[in-house]
């Protein structure tokens, strides 16, 4: 190859490179869903609760764990449940927009406390209620785990306080920065083996509610 073909060759290679998009876990941009399609899988949820499809559970207890056949269990149509308090649940709102990421997505440690990721300070405590922050929330956890196990899926969550906040939406698996529904799925799949990536690709909030591993113990609307 003459000199001046192989400059050219090389200028091609490096341009690629810093112009080309990388995601961490093998995605495509085709994989990032839209905002709208992210809406619409709220309204699926919403829509489901209304009819009776998708029912409210009452909460599980210390030692406790539900399996995927109790749905029969369910607390009565039209009860919203209790806002959560106990130690591992999770609590999803469609309230907020990140970049092409749509609602927030966090654990509850207590009354009143929540470990969280935000773009301004990343992984951090709040200390609120959901209801004074957003106009809609829904209360979740984990089918066949125990009140234990999200306790210590909460305790990981909070062992990251700090760390920054995760722009490559994409990479679901770093374990040094975080965007908020990515924590959660962290979290959970790391201290229970339950993976709440229901779409696969970037982990939305709105995958956290649909899971088929997860169930609503709770919504609010103002």
């Amino acid at each position: 190859m003459k000199k001046g073909s192989f400059v050219f060759f090389l200028s091609l290679i490096l341009f690629a490179s810093f112009t080309t998009p990388s995601f961490a876990s093998g995605g495509e941009a085709a994989d990032i869903p839209s905002a709208e399609q992210q809406i619409k899988d709220f309204e699926k949820l919403e829509e489901g609760l209304k009819s009776g499809k998708i029912k409210i559970h009452s909460d599980k207890k210390a030692g406790d764990s539900l399996s995927v056949s109790a749905a029969n269990q369910a607390v009565p149509q039209g009860t919203t449940g209790t806002y959560p308090t106990r130690k591992g649940t999770i609590l999803v709102t469609d309230g907020l927009r990140v970049d092409s990421l749509v609602g927030h997505a966090g654990i509850v440690l207590g009354s009143g406390k929540t470990i969280e990721s935000f773009p301004e300070g990343g992984v951090q405590y709040k200390y609120d209620n959901w209801t004074d922050r957003y106009k809609k929330v829904w209360g979740i956890t984990t089918y066949g785990t125990t009140a234990s196990e999200d306790a210590a899926a909460a305790d990981w969550a909070v062992e990251q306080k700090g760390d920054p906040y995760n722009w490559n939406f994409f990479d679901i698996e770093n374990t040094a920065k975080f965007y908020c529904s990515q924590l959660v799925y962290k979290a959970v799949k790391t201290k229970t083996g339950v993976n709440l990536n229901w779409l696969g690709g970037i982990v939305t909030p709105a995958d956290l509610v649909n899971d088929e591993d997860s169930y609503v113990i709770y919504t609010f609307t103002k």
